[in-house]
Parts: C-alpha cells; structure tokens; sequence
C-alpha cells in the first residue's frame, strides 16, 4: 500500500547514499507519485522526514516532498516549508544544506504550528492560523511539487523518506543514525533502495499449531526488525 508510482524514469545511486543499498538520484521532471492516505486529511499533527544530499543552491526553489504543501530548499541553499489551509502559510529555514554533505530534514505540523529542523535543530517555525488543510490532501510526490513535475528537485540524492500521524518532534533531537525498519508507527516509509516502495511492515503472527510453520525445541528470539505476534499454545 502507498508504493510510490515512476514518473519520468526516477534513477538511483548505490554509492554515497545515506541509509540502505542506495538512494534516489533525482533530476527535473523524475519524480515518484504516491497515492494520497499517507497521512490524514483531517487537520492533526503530522510529521514528514528525510535526508537530502545537494551540492549547490537551485535558481529556483525546488521540492523534495510536494503536494498540496511542499517540503524542498530555497535559493539560498535552505530548507523551506509551504503549509495551505484557508490561508498559506511558508517559512524557511536559515541553516545552509547545500553543501555536499547529508543532511536531515523534519517537518512538523503540531495542530498550530509549523517547524523546520535540520539535523535535529528548530530551524523556523511560525503559525498557522487557518484551518482545512491542503497539505494532508490528494497525492505526494517525491522529487516534485505535482504531477506536472513543476519545481522538480534537480540534481540532488534524496534518501529514506517517512510519513508520520503525529507531531514527532517538539525539541532539538539526534537525527536517526540508521535505517527505520518499519515498524515504529510511522504511515509510510521509503527507504529509495532502487525503488520508491512502501516499506511499512505488517505484523506476523504466529497461531496454534500452524501447518506452515516447524516448531522444535529450544528458545524463541524476535528479531528487532520484526514485529511478532506469538499467540497463546504455539
């Protein structure tokens, strides 16, 4: 569910990403489309994240996460955030990003107020007095503000993208020093490993007596990585 949609043959490094086996390689008019869900369209706090890895600022603001809102970097090499309701609301960032070097991007909406952290700093924040918001609505898009591919980022990497249905972060956090795994609660999840699929994982449950499964003698370990049900009897 929520698996991101090609659009303009979307290429991938398998060097120098962030997290995983690559990242996307982004470029204008390349771009995934993912179908709208991911969070909410009710006006709760929703938070997007993701790393961004850009040499030089763009002529022109260019997006990373768009929609009805958009998540990108401005002309002066910063992080911006467009948030639309019943009025529009957009503030940017003042912590240079593009510099060759990873950097993580946290958007968050908290029911009033929007905030731009960069590398686990409150880079800007302002209010939002409107409410029915756009940004919740209709369809995302990696690597673009819509399906026209307008503001496309361009000649960037883009790297594990996450949806959240909450305001993750109220304060100066550590940025994550490893991949999610899909289980932390988040809506979505794109690791960009070659390909813009959700990576959000579904419990597995193990019942009673399960013809599929051989049982021997010894201890059960769970993995991290996975969430495991083990119901009462196996």
């Amino acid at each position: 569910m929520f698996d991101g949609i090609p659009n303009g043959s979307p290429t991938f490094v398998t060097t120098g990403q962030k997290f995983g086996t690559g990242a996307l390689q982004t470029k204008a008019l390349a771009f995934y489309e993912i179908n709208s869900g991911v969070i909410s369209t009710s006006d709760s706090p929703f938070t997007v994240e993701l790393w961004v890895n850009r040499s030089t600022a763009p002529a022109t603001m260019q997006v990373v996460i768009g929609g009805s809102g958009y998540i990108g970097v401005n002309s002066s090499g910063c992080a911006i955030f467009n948030i639309s309701s019943t009025t529009n609301t957009t503030i940017n960032g003042t912590t240079a990003i593009c510099d060759g070097a990873w950097h993580h991007i946290a958007a968050v909406y908290d029911g009033a107020n929007i905030t731009l952290y960069v590398d686990g700093k409150n880079d800007a924040t302002g209010a939002v007095s409107g409410t029915n918001l756009d940004f919740n609505d209709g369809l995302w898009f990696i690597g673009a503000l819509g399906a026209d591919g307008n503001y496309s980022l361009d000649g960037a990497l883009a790297d594990e993208v996450v949806f959240w249905q909450s305001a993750k972060y109220t304060a100066a956090f550590t940025p994550p020093t490893s991949a999610y795994t899909g289980i932390e609660g988040m809506t979505a999840l794109y690791h960009l490993d070659g390909n813009g699929n959700n990576s959000v994982g579904l419990p597995f449950i193990i019942a009673p007596n399960d013809p599929s499964i051989v049982y021997s003698p010894g201890n059960w370990i769970i993995s991290a990585g996975s969430a495991v049900t083990i119901n009462a009897g196996a």
